[in-house]
């Protein structure tokens, strides 16, 4: 779904060569579930099923210059894929290989620390937790280990790359199943990280009050079995309506899916 982004898809068809490899059958490549392919896509967060996809940029003779494991959504794709090209146009005007992997390795760096410092990281926390918490901390250190693979191996050839030299040789599963027993068991304390996000600051503000390392260990999902009953309470209100509209639309994505 980020690649249908009109302004990713607009980048990628003026300055990118598109290509894909199938990864079945590869030990490291995680399981995935089937689904439809008219089925609606769901909200994710960035580096799930790292293990199933990754999208790497490429020189014209195919030396890695950037690497994304897992999902990664069009905000984050477009800037990665800006990022990218802005190397490969100063990389063109290097010739000792040397200096060109020095190159790659000084972008990555430029690129992190650009980032810390739009999102105030200090010591890897955001001074805004709230508003971002995951990407902080889980999400953050896939990203970080994405851009470390590329600058510790600066000009790798595709044909020498395996899923496991990114991934940590973790396969794991990727897959999302809704059904109504599902909604039924997310409702009984838990909150994903795109719930999270649409929550009014208000409540995201006062939920991290109260548990700060929520999101450092699983950014998809968090109990709300340690919260006030008050909170839980407001928590579980807003949680049931925002579900409620989610199934209706997925009821509505289905039908017209079936008369297609």
């Amino acid at each position: 779904m980020s690649l249908k982004n009109l302004e990713v898809h607009n980048l990628v068809a003026k300055n990118f060569v598109c290509a894909w490899r199938n990864t079945e059958g590869d030990p490291d490549a995680g399981q995935s579930n089937r689904h439809p392919c008219g089925s609606a896509a769901m909200e994710l967060s960035r580096g799930i099923g790292k293990a199933n996809v990754q999208t790497m940029v490429l020189t014209p003779d195919g030396k890695i210059i950037s690497a994304m494991s897992g999902f990664v959504d069009a905000r984050d794709l477009l800037w990665e894929l800006e990022q990218a090209l802005h190397t490969w146009h100063k990389l063109r005007r290097v010739e000792s290989v040397e200096a060109r992997k020095g190159l790659v390795r000084a972008r990555i760096r430029e690129m992190n620390e650009a980032e810390a410092k739009e999102m105030e990281i200090v010591n890897g926390v955001q001074r805004d937790p709230y508003a971002q918490a995951a990407f902080a901390a889980w999400t953050r250190q896939i990203v970080l280990k994405d851009r470390a693979f590329v600058s510790d191996n600066a000009l790798m050839d595709v044909e020498d790359f395996r899923t496991r030299m990114l991934t940590g040789g973790h396969a794991g599963r990727f897959g999302y199943t809704v059904s109504k027993s599902h909604d039924r068991g997310r409702a009984a304390g838990t909150m994903t990280y795109a719930e999270f996000q649409k929550l009014p600051s208000t409540l995201r503000k006062r939920f991290m009050e109260y548990v700060p390392e929520a999101f450092h260990g699983d950014p998809t999902m968090v109990s709300l079995e340690s919260l006030p009953k008050s909170l839980r309470k407001k928590l579980d209100k807003r949680l049931e309506r925002m579900r409620k509209l989610a199934a209706k639309k997925r009821a509505a994505d289905a039908r017209r899916n079936k008369k297609k």
